[in-house]
């Protein structure tokens, strides 16, 4: 995969993971009931990356990625 390409996507990920965490304070201290949820998507997100990119280098066979 192009270096431009790898540092945009991290990019990527690193703000949504932000957001993910802000969102999260922010409903618990809003006490908006979807805090539970957004909780949940906190611990379950950095898992499914995770796993998507343990599939994307058995797939390809990368061992740069």
């Amino acid at each position: 995969m192009n270096k431009k390409i790898k540092q945009w996507l991290s990019i990527f990920v690193i703000i949504t993971i932000l957001l993910v965490i802000g969102i999260t304070f922010y409903l618990g201290m809003t006490g908006n009931s979807a805090f539970w949820g957004m909780l949940g998507i906190m611990f379950l997100y950095p898992i499914l990356l995770w796993l998507i990119l343990f599939f994307y280098k058995k797939n390809n066979g990368e061992d740069d990625v």
